[in-house]
């Protein structure tokens, strides 16, 4: 996501002042809206980053506690100085490098949450069966990430620099890629396969603008929405670094004296666990 060099709490601060009101905002604003948080909730945020949608139900509830998780200790410290007055009273952190397997007992959380909850794992059924087992009867799990559709403008360069250096391995990725982003409809059924009831998604979208392709590669946003994923796709390629290049300078051919738009599809799942 970021350089594994840079000072930690740069990468916190660039989190705060560029990451979230250019991208990530639209997701955690559509969590907070439909998070439905009982008298004396207890909540598991499973992708907490800097703590802005856990400050939020803190606020929202004041007997709610919220235990938060994160793989970068530098974002939970950030958390932690986010809602310094409950840190260790009503809200306690702890670094999870991966969601397959939490460390809760059954029925511990009357709500689990996580926004752009795709940073923190890309098996969606495994956080679907762990969410399930951690929450109450009745507990509510709130999801938020990008939908199918989403950065295709970005893809589509990808595609067309496969296609004109003949790399059917690159095209392969990209597929792939596409297709692991769900469908609001998909995602909802998915939970629902999983045991949970009344799964709905709810949706809005952005679009982020550039001037030129080196402006797309440098985006501090992107580096978080979708450039580790094109990096991959990339690395199907000989030269990886060209690929890239190819794409930076197609965007800079084809919108040269215009904005490049790209598109994010957001989406917001909603689902109850049974009585």
């Amino acid at each position: 996501m970021f350089d594994d060099d840079e000072d930690p709490s740069l990468r916190a601060a660039r989190y705060d002042g560029i990451v979230w009101p250019r991208y990530a905002r639209v997701f955690g604003e559509l969590a907070a809206r439909v998070v439905d948080l009982p008298q004396g909730a207890a909540v598991l945020d499973v992708s907490c980053r800097t703590g802005v949608l856990t400050a939020e139900i803190l606020r929202a509830m004041p007997d709610a506690t919220v235990m938060a998780l994160d793989s970068d200790h530098s974002f939970l410290d950030a958390a932690r100085a986010r809602s310094a007055d409950d840190d260790g009273r009503r809200l306690f952190v702890a670094q999870q490098d991966d969601l397959v397997h939490l460390a809760f007992s059954d029925g511990a959380f009357t709500n689990v949450v996580g926004s752009l909850v795709d940073r923190a794992t890309n098996d969606r059924q495994a956080l679907f069966s762990e969410a399930l087992r951690v929450l109450r009867p009745g507990g509510q799990l709130v999801l938020s990430q990008p939908l199918r559709g989403s950065f295709m403008e970005l893809l589509d360069m990808l595609r067309e620099v496969a296609t004109k250096y003949d790399m059917t391995a690159l095209t392969e990725r990209v597929e792939q890629y596409a297709q692991s982003l769900p469908s609001a409809e998909q995602w909802a059924r998915e939970a629902e396969e999983c045991g949970f009831l009344d799964a709905t998604v709810d949706d809005d979208s952005l679009v982020l603008g550039y001037t030129s392709g080196s402006e797309v590669l440098a985006d501090p946003a992107l580096h978080v929405a979708t450039l580790p994923e094109c990096q991959w796709c990339a690395e199907a390629a000989p030269d990886p670094m060209a690929v890239l290049y190819q794409v930076q300078n197609a965007i800079d051919t084809y919108f040269r004296g215009r904005v490049f738009e790209l598109t994010v599809h957001a989406g917001c799942l909603s689902a109850r666990r049974g009585w």
